[in-house]
């Protein structure tokens, strides 16, 4: 009966145009969902590896695949640059606020994961996508409230909370800028990889401190496992994901949207808890 069920769902995909067009530019987006699904799951089920082993083997791995390649590594136009160094920003930023001001992971991942596309794409600011602002905005600070414990606290929640909402405007503006840019300037993932790659293998190293006491041998398999994942499933996918033929920015990004329910109900489902801070910070 489900085999049956099954079929039948595959005859209504080819024999609807629509939808197979739709799957066909979205193959890359979904892709992207699930790898940083995966990602975050096996994340909770490695977490004796520090976070920064990950970043650093990640990023190694983007500038090792970069200069392998054997290909120009200088952007056509060097505005995509600046589009790769904003997306690692958003990053730093969103590190920083989980790890040094102590925000809720929750309520950073709800942030960066808000259709802020829809809002970036319209040209006009009517009262709908000003109400859309407030209620991301609003639904932010309402899920930190249960970590707030006293003024000081509340000060620091805000302060994460306002930097989350910042960075990551900046990153979606950017990328939506960045759709017509891509129409007319050709950029390979190589370049991609090399544009993120050397500002996160300084993150990277920033996080292990002068003494590296984090970096130990018997973490190096599961730290380039995590990297591989986060290099050529999550970046890959979301790299191709914005090429012009594929689906718009805002529709990349409202379907980013699902990462959060999927990540959390599956972690519940397979690991019984919820997943760890620390290990999903990459994911999205």
């Amino acid at each position: 009966l489900r085999q049956h069920h099954f079929c039948h769902i595959l005859c209504i995909i080819k024999t609807s145009p629509n939808m197979l067009d739709f799957l066909t530019r979205a193959n890359f987006i979904i892709g992207y969902v699930i790898s940083s699904v995966a990602y975050v799951i096996l994340g909770k089920l490695v977490t004796y590896v520090p976070s920064e082993m990950i970043v650093l083997s990640s990023a190694i791995i983007m500038i090792t695949y970069a200069v392998s390649v054997r290909l120009p590594l200088q952007f056509e136009d060097k505005r995509m640059l600046w589009v790769c160094l904003v997306d690692v920003g958003d990053v730093v930023a969103r590190t920083i606020c989980v790890y040094f001001i102590n925000v809720d992971f929750a309520t950073v991942l709800l942030i960066a994961e808000a259709p802020w596309g829809l809002v970036w794409k319209r040209k006009e600011r009517s009262w709908k996508v000003l109400l859309l602002i407030a209620t991301i905005s609003a639904g932010a600070f309402l899920t930190s409230y249960g970590s707030i414990e006293n003024v000081t606290n509340f000060k620091r929640t805000a302060l994460g909370v306002t930097l989350a909402l910042v960075s990551t405007n900046c990153r979606v503006a950017v990328n939506v800028m960045s759709e017509d840019i891509m129409k007319n300037a050709t950029i390979e993932f190589h370049q991609f990889c090399l544009g993120v790659g050397v500002p996160s293998l300084a993150l990277g190293l920033s996080l292990a401190g002068p003494s590296f006491e984090s970096i130990q041998i018997q973490f190096l398999p599961m730290s380039i496992i995590m990297g591989i994942i986060l290099v050529f499933g999550i970046e890959y996918c979301y790299f191709n994901s914005c090429q012009p033929e594929k689906l718009p920015v805002s529709m990349n990004l409202a379907m980013r949207t699902l990462q959060l329910p999927l990540i959390y109900c599956l972690s519940f489902l397979i690991l019984g808890e919820i997943p760890n801070v620390e290990q999903v910070i990459g994911a999205s």
